[in-house]
């Protein structure tokens, strides 16, 4: 089986270099593995590497700059005047020929240089906006184009990025979609580097890179300057313990030993923070996997708390921000309005629990032998609402929510009813 499968991914890796491979003329003199201006754009840029070539943009409010050969922040305008006059030049040349005549290169550098609306805007930008989706067509699977406009490659693209996604798991652990079930244009950080980051869009993954001196921050949605983001934290060196993977609510990292692994909850469950595994969405009752930072006035969004009947959240600045109906009354999310019970039908059971996180109690040792090598999940022997979790070699045990029980195909705990569907 891992030789068929290294088979498929070698002849589908070889095949998509060959169809979505794309030439650029600036690469030409340009060494190997480095990234050159586009002449016609000044926030975008060509990262030269024989078949892997690509073009992408910066960040807004940035440009490329050609000797640093990185995104800098645009401060003294230089390219948002670049772009002014280039939009300003055919406006006018139009304008002369209506009028019957040409105006001279200095007329027209005049009325550009009269006009310092653009530098004084310039002048006023400090910090980056959050990160956009780039406009600028990508020769290698961008599924934010290909979505859009479809292309005779766009099916090798796909197998493609489903042979990547199989050795991603070739380790033993189900690969982990980040961007399943978050909102279009939100921005997810990556585990173990503050400066990257990841645009989903089409529920699939596209990294960017914040420019040089700043991080991510999940929360903000945006490149910060280092000294105020608040950073994904890092896996200890020691013991078990999990942290939720920010903004997506039903993804959290698992970290033992100084090792962290992407896990996912399914069929609508949450991670719970204070239990340290996958819950039922009453205890949790998360949603900022649906807030995205822009706001649109007249398309607001409103969620339905997963707790509470009388509870309901508006997306605002990014953040769900939470609302009560007056009493006797239920939130509706047919009509998005606070209505009476009889219309809503809602109904939210919560029992008292007491379950220890795993970072609050020793961690308890497998009673099978690990593989030697990788990151494995395996079922108990004896139980269905517990597992193993095997890394290089060392393993503990792992208990599900009670109510749950372990599904050895998905690699998580779930409610049974969907074990053996």
């Amino acid at each position: 089986m891992t030789y068929q499968v290294s088979v498929l991914l070698l002849s589908l890796l070889l095949l998509t270099g060959w169809a979505c491979a794309e030439d650029f003329s600036e690469c030409s003199n340009a060494e190997v593995d480095t990234f050159v201006m586009v002449i016609d754009d000044c926030a975008s840029y060509i990262y030269c590497n024989g078949e892997d070539s690509f073009r992408d943009m910066c960040p807004e409010q940035t440009y490329f700059d050609a000797q640093a050969k990185e995104c800098a922040f645009d401060d003294e305008g230089v390219c948002l005047r670049k772009a002014t006059q280039a939009a300003d030049v055919p406006v006018a040349a139009a304008s002369a020929e209506g009028e019957g005549e040409t105006e001279s290169e200095d007329t027209l550098t005049e009325g550009i240089e009269g006009d310092n609306s653009a530098e004084e805007e310039a002048e006023n930008v400090v910090t980056p906006a959050a990160p956009l989706p780039s406009t600028v067509p990508r020769p290698h699977c961008d599924p934010a184009n290909d979505s859009f406009h479809p292309h005779p490659q766009r099916l090798i693209c796909q197998l493609a990025l489903m042979a990547l996604a199989l050795v991603m798991g070739s380790n033993g652990v189900t690969a982990v979609n980040i961007c399943s079930g978050v909102a279009d244009n939100l921005f997810l950080p990556q585990v173990n580097n503050c400066s990257a980051y990841n645009l989903c869009i089409g529920e699939t993954a596209i990294p960017r890179v914040c420019p040089t001196s700043y991080y991510f921050d999940a929360a903000e949605q945006e490149c910060l300057v280092a000294e105020e983001v608040k950073c994904l934290p890092t896996c200890p060196t020691r013991g078990l313990s999990s942290f939720d993977y920010s903004r997506t609510c039903n993804k959290y990292v698992l970290c033992f030993g100084g090792s962290s692994v992407i896990r996912q909850c399914s069929d609508g469950l949450q991670y719970n923070r204070n239990t340290d595994r996958c819950d039922y969405p009453q205890y949790v009752d998360c949603l900022s996997n649906l807030c995205t930072k822009y706001d649109d006035p007249e398309e607001i969004v409103y969620l339905a708390s997963k707790a509470a009947c009388d509870k309901y959240f508006v997306c605002l600045n990014g953040f769900p921000t939470v609302q009560t109906c007056s009493n006797g009354l239920q939130y509706n999310p047919k009509t998005n309005l606070c209505d009476f019970p009889s219309n809503v039908n809602c109904t939210v059971e919560t029992l008292q629990r007491n379950i220890l996180p795993y970072a609050k109690a020793p961690p308890r040792s497998a009673d099978i032998t690990c593989p030697a090598k990788g990151t494995h999940f395996i079922a108990h022997q004896k139980r269905s609402d517990a597992y193993y979790y095997c890394q290089d070699g060392r393993g503990v045990t792992l208990d599900c929510t009670p109510g749950l029980v372990y599904d050895s195909k998905t690699e998580d705990c779930r409610e049974p009813q969907f074990v053996h569907a």
